[in-house]
């Protein structure tokens, strides 16, 4: 946890078998109709929220496996 500019940021990294670049892609803009086993509405509907408040969510690949997911909120609401 910390901050970075205006935003606070929440990183979580795992060592599991890390995220697909096809779902990291996809599930920015929609349910997948063909998904892994336990991916697909819950990771949209993250995305969806967490961009409505004007922040950020981000899945990239963690050096040696796994996946680093990083959330950002701005301190202060983006939207009038």
């Amino acid at each position: 946890v910390g901050r970075a500019g205006d935003a606070v940021v929440i990183e979580v990294a795992d060592r599991g078998a890390g995220i697909p670049e096809l779902v990291r892609e996809t599930a920015r803009h929609g349910p997948l109709t063909e998904r892994p086993e336990g991916m697909g509405v819950g990771l949209f509907l993250a995305y969806v929220a967490v961009e409505h408040h004007g922040g950020t969510l981000d899945f990239r690949p963690r050096p040696g496996g796994g996946t680093v997911a990083r959330l950002a909120i701005p301190l202060r609401s983006a939207r009038p």
